[in-house]
């Protein structure tokens, strides 16, 4: 049995510690880096000795900054405690006071907290965290590269944020061994903003030793390797376009496919027809992106010989990606781009029709009328046929110009079951209710009206 006395002393020690507020040793709040998580409504509680001083010390306060400041100073860990408790929550100012004190001691420390912050105090929606993310990005490099991936998509201005990190002038990778930034990005979530840092930090190493830069790209995961590669690979194709295009050919596929748009954006190599045929022989399938730049590239150089090699390409699926590309490529003038079709071998015009429907149908081209009625009969079904899918939206001026086509064309040709495919479509627009009949009975009497009749009539 213990004495008396030894009792009263532990009485007297908890009574001290919990009821009369006496400092003692506070449960530390992990000062190693987490993973992000979805900040909670609601923290758990934080219980800890001062929080009552705190509370002593901020009620009635009239420099209460000042007070949340000194507290981030002295013992931050009791302040945010009593910061989450209490109610009402101090205003704005106050918070941000005590974090902009907080981080710049013990960053990693804050920066969890901050993520148990309620979202009732509307720190997400604010600049304030944002606004220390490029102060760290220009002060502490080390700790950026902690914490830019795992704030992305948590802190207000997430866009700005990401094209802040982008702009060449604001870290000093120096201080960030490639270990470090390795073991950082490792440790980061995947995210947007962590793959501009990845990518950053690679044109940093390359800039400075290129074979180094690409053995630590190598080390990286797959979701920052390709982003770091592709800064690398910019580098080696200014020295050495030949043997980085070899290395990227005995690359993994998924590597190939996530790097080779990149290289072929319209400015990279010097010959045009060289880079398509590279893409065809080692990538197989075109990529869109790629092919449109050196395309686009190609034109800009020799119109005439970009379009004969197009045409002449032997394998029919291919010269149909890279048609449809090229016609791609005229959707900014759309009269230019008919007249551009207009002498295209006939087999040919389909596909670049096609692409251009859409646009030319749906769109505001002026002189769609007189061009489709100059179009022969085969042409102009393709036409319409390839824009079918926005015509239950069309206005009522455009849906009777094709609807006066097709009472021209000859009975009993394709054209009855493109033209039934259309007033059934127009009949189920939601856009200009009540014009299908309108439209019906402004064309001319033949088989074509007769037929339209039907189909609005539901018969």
């Amino acid at each position: 049995m213990k004495p008396l006395w030894r009792i009263f002393v532990a009485c007297a020690a908890c009574a001290a510690g919990w009821g009369l507020g006496v400092a003692l040793p506070a449960a530390p709040l992990s000062s190693q880096t987490t993973a992000a998580v979805r900040p909670r409504d609601e923290p758990a509680e934080h219980p800890g000795p001062n929080i009552a001083d705190v509370e002593k010390s901020m009620r009635g306060n009239p420099d209460r900054v000042a007070a949340a400041r000194e507290w981030a100073r002295r013992n931050p860990r009791a302040f945010f405690a009593w910061l989450l408790r209490t109610r009402p929550q101090p205003p704005e100012e106050v918070v941000e006071a005590f974090f902009d004190v907080w981080i710049s001691q013990d960053v990693d420390a804050a920066f969890t907290a901050a993520h148990e912050v309620p979202a009732r105090f509307g720190l997400r929606n604010s600049r304030f965290f944002y606004r220390k993310m490029i102060y760290l990005a220009e002060t502490d490099a080390r700790a950026a590269f902690r914490w830019v991936g795992r704030v992305d998509g948590w802190i207000g201005c997430g866009p700005s944020l990401r094209l802040a990190i982008e702009d060449k002038g604001n870290i000093d990778f120096s201080v960030v061994t490639p270990a470090e930034a390795a073991a950082s990005l490792s440790a980061m979530p995947g995210s947007e903003i962590s793959a501009k840092l990845a990518r950053r930090y690679a044109e940093y190493l390359a800039a400075k030793d290129f074979t180094a830069a690409r053995s630590w790209a190598e080390t990286l995961n797959p979701i920052y390797r390709s982003a770091a590669m592709e800064a690398v690979l910019r580098q080696w194709m200014k020295s050495d376009r030949a043997a980085a295009l070899a290395y990227l050919q005995n690359g993994p596929s998924q590597f190939r496919q996530d790097l080779v748009t990149m290289f072929f954006d319209g400015t990279s190599g010097t010959d045009p027809k060289a880079d398509l045929e590279w893409l065809q022989q080692n990538i197989g399938v075109l990529p869109a992106g790629s092919v449109g730049n050196i395309l686009g590239r190609w034109e800009q150089q020799d119109a005439a010989a970009a379009l004969q090699y197009v045409l002449q390409t032997e394998n029919l699926n291919t010269r149909t990606a890279l048609l449809q590309t090229l016609t791609r490529n005229h959707f900014g003038d759309t009269r230019a781009a008919f007249q551009w079709v207009d002498n295209l071998p006939h087999e040919d015009r389909p596909v670049a029709l096609g692409q251009l429907a859409p646009g030319a149908v749906l769109g505001d081209f002026p002189g769609f009328t007189e061009y489709l009625h100059g179009l022969s009969p085969d042409d102009g079904l393709v036409l319409i046929q390839q824009s079918k899918n926005g015509l239950n939206h069309l206005n009522p001026e455009r849906a009777a110009t094709l609807f006066q086509w097709f009472a021209a064309l000859p009975a009993g040709s394709d054209g009855d079951r493109v033209f039934g495919e259309i007033v059934r479509l127009w009949k189920s627009n939601t856009f200009y209710p009540g014009t299908g009949a309108k439209t019906v009975a402004a064309m001319p009497h033949g088989p074509r009206r007769d037929l339209a009749e039907k189909i609005v009539n539901g018969k």
